[in-house]
């Protein structure tokens, strides 16, 4: 349903475009019309005759006959062309450039297939008169239109193209822009970690520019993102100061935003189950829609309120509502609207018994999702024949459904696991000493937090535990004169407490998932933050420290993944690692081999992070100076057990070979020192030897869970 706004074009669910929104007066139009034909330039005689025939010919329809704006922009258009067409294209044609950008944004909300052909068109003109500005704008307006019409692999490279060159031309307005459409085509695939990443930088820039649409605009969105990721109460709070926001705009503005931000928030209490806040909500976000007609907006505004009903159990009123929808998304040509209200159809005459019309429309629900790649539309089609065809007995069809459910469902959540995550931004205006001061003091408040935290769920425990124990002993002693109660009384708490281990389980793999987001999270923003830097020495620092934000993230993506919470697999781990490394250093290059042997070793987090921190910075320093650029070689990573709690690292490399009187406890590098503090840590020591052209880095350590088990 709801994608998000942009103010790049205004758009359907719900996507809003900033220069389209701000309307003009028509007789500002017609003096933009003039100064575009006036910036024809005027050094033939034949450009005099030009101008003075188009504004001839334009100037009585606009004002006497008051000719559509679309119709008098193609006649400026034609006559150009027309007057040009004995020329071959050059810089001079930018004044046609602006013409079809004016019919994009003029047809993309009726017509987006000719809006996006204008953009082509543009686009092609941009590039054979090498205007800069022109080709810049064109993959933005390309790729946006692609994105809308569900071309969402050509939108990628489109935008981001386009992001790329408004960079380079330091416009951080259009950028802004680019950004926030990126953000939203991400959020269309599923993707949150690269939506909320570009939905961020879009934010930060708009912000600076204190541009109030901009701003609102990128607050949806980002609560839309948090509405995917199922946290309702921070969604609810930006859609909030989107609304607040936009009581700073002019009123057609303002409605517009409001519009989309009263659709969201109804669509999150609908999440959260509060129905007839949900209805409330989403009836007001259709009163705010009468004041622009906008039919993409009204088809999903219908389709919320048609689910509300359905949550209700009214199904009647739902299918009224997603008839509604799906006339709107049928004129609007949008196939994900159309799958999705066809699959809301099918469930509500489902609910009614219409077994006939609920195969109908799921079946057509699920061919288009299939066609436009709606991954969780296909899952939710095949649940629903699942549950029609078992409903009518048909238990083979229904069997296979499911099957087929189970899978889409399984590919969709392992699709999810494999994305990179985004957040938070790191500063640099404090010194050293004034960063470190306020880092010790954030640790302590972290450490403080965390023991209160942890007392409270110990004392919440200790009075569940109390609560139990007392509950039990009075259900013992009233059961004791029969067995039989007795032991149902038994099987009862059995159940009881394994579904209590489960829900733990569950909760602790969610933390290990929320730190490995966290931590990728700062590894992305360091990512952004180097984009500026120039300086060699600052950039490798920056990617140093990413490296070890990575080691750490990765292992508890291993523990969260794993079957096994309390152990870290380390071979899995170490060539997770390597193979970040190696992308990071050595790009897609294969010339340095890596050989990972750890005889099925696990690791408690305790052991594994330091461990991880160690590998992380003697390969990285194996990359960076035992081999030359294109230098071919071999780098080996071994891990033994020496006793139950001994261990010994050795990373090995047939590059560069140390220096005579190389020291690892002597270097300055902070690499080292730290490979040395981490090898303390581990209750180990660190050596190191070149000989024979081999470069071996050993670290002697203990498994600390298996050492303090012995002490």
């Amino acid at each position: 349903m709801c994608d998000g706004i942009t103010f790049v074009l205004r758009r359907h669910t719900p996507q809003l475009h900033r220069f389209s929104t701000k309307k003009t007066a028509i007789e500002k139009r017609e003096a933009y019309i003039r100064n575009l034909l006036i910036a024809i330039p005027l050094k033939t005689a034949l450009g005099r005759i030009f101008i003075f025939v188009v504004l001839s010919c334009i100037a009585q329809p606009l004002i006497a006959q008051k000719i559509s704006k679309t119709d008098s922009l193609i006649q400026v258009l034609s006559r150009y062309d027309a007057a040009n067409k004995n020329r071959q294209p050059d810089l001079r044609d930018s004044t046609k450039v602006k013409i079809l950008e004016e019919l994009v944004l003029l047809h993309v909300d009726s017509k987006p297939e000719k809006a996006l052909a204008y953009s082509r068109e543009l686009l092609e003109l941009s590039k054979k008169i090498n205007y800069r500005k022109g080709i810049a704008r064109g993959y933005l307006y390309v790729g946006g239109l692609d994105n809308r019409l569900g071309a969402h692999d050509k939108a990628i490279p489109e935008l981001k193209t386009s992001a790329a060159l408004f960079r380079k031309m330091k416009d951080e307005s259009s950028l802004s822009k680019a950004y926030s459409e990126l953000g939203i085509l991400f959020s269309k695939l599923g993707n949150f970690p690269e939506s909320i990443y570009y939905n961020l930088a879009s934010l930060r820039i708009v912000e600076k520019q204190d541009d109030a649409f901009a701003i609102a605009s990128s607050q949806v969105n980002i609560g839309i993102l948090y509405k995917q990721h199922g946290d309702y109460d921070k969604a609810l709070e930006y859609y909030n100061a989107a609304i607040l926001t936009a009581k700073k705009l002019k009123p057609e503005e303002a409605e517009y935003v409001q519009a989309y931000a009263y659709n969201s928030i109804g669509q999150a209490y609908l999440k959260q189950n509060k129905t007839d806040l949900a209805m409330a909500t989403l009836q007001r976000a259709k009163e705010k829609a009468r004041a622009f007609n906008n039919s993409f907006i009204d088809a999903d505004i219908y389709l919320a309120i048609g689910n509300t009903y359905l949550a209700k159990d009214d199904a009647a009123h739902a299918i009224e509502n997603f008839q509604h929808a799906l006339e709107l998304s049928i004129k609007n040509e949008a196939q994900p609207g159309i799958s999705e209200c066809k699959l809301q159809l099918g469930r509500a005459h489902f609910k009614l018994g219409h077994i006939s019309e609920a195969l109908t429309y799921t079946n057509a629900a699920l061919a288009i999702a299939k066609q436009i790649g709606q991954k969780e539309f296909v899952r939710d089609a095949y649940a629903n024949l699942a549950d029609i065809y078992s409903a009518t007995k048909n238990y083979r069809a229904a069997y296979a459904n499911h099957v087929l459910f189970k899978q889409a469902n399984d590919a969709l959540f392992n699709e999810g696991q494999s994305k990179k995550l985004t957040e938070q931004q790191m500063t640099y205006e404090f010194d050293k000493k004034q960063a470190a001061v306020k880092a010790r003091q954030q640790e302590k408040d972290a450490d403080s937090l965390a023991a209160a935290k942890k007392q409270r769920m110990v004392n919440y425990a200790i009075l569940g535990i109390l609560v139990i124990v007392i509950g039990i002993a009075f259900l013992i002693y009233r059961s004791l004169r029969s067995n039989q109660r007795q032991k149902k009384l038994i099987e009862n708490q059995n159940e009881i407490i394994q579904q209590s281990l489960t829900e733990k389980e569950t909760l602790l793999r969610e933390i290990h998932h929320r730190v490995k987001n966290n931590l990728q999270i700062i590894s992305s923003l360091l990512n952004i933050q180097s984009e500026d830097i120039k300086d060699a020495n600052v950039l490798s620092s920056i990617q140093e420290g990413q490296s070890r934000v990575e080691a750490m993230s990765l292992i508890h993506q291993n523990l969260y993944q794993s079957e096994h919470l309390n152990n870290v697999d380390i071979e899995n781990y170490m060539k997770e690692l390597v193979a970040y490394l190696s992308k990071m250093f050595r790009g897609d290059s294969k010339s340095i081999g890596v050989n990972i042997q750890t005889s099925g070793i696990r690791f408690d987090i305790d052991t594994a992070i330091p461990l991880g921190l160690i590998v992380n910075e003697l390969v990285s320093n194996a990359y960076k100076y035992a081999f030359d650029a294109n230098e071919k070689g071999q780098i080996d990573i071994t891990i033994k057990a020496k006793s139950v709690t001994d261990y010994e690292l050795n990373i090995s490399n047939d590059g560069k070979p140390l220096p005579a009187d190389f020291d690892p406890k002597q270097s300055k590098s902070l690499g080292l020192k730290l490979v040395s503090i981490l090898s303390r840590q581990l209750r180990g020591r660190l050596s190191s030897y070149s000989d024979n052209g081999i470069t071996s880095f050993t670290v002697d350590f203990k498994d600390l869970k298996a050492w303090h088990a012995s002490n």
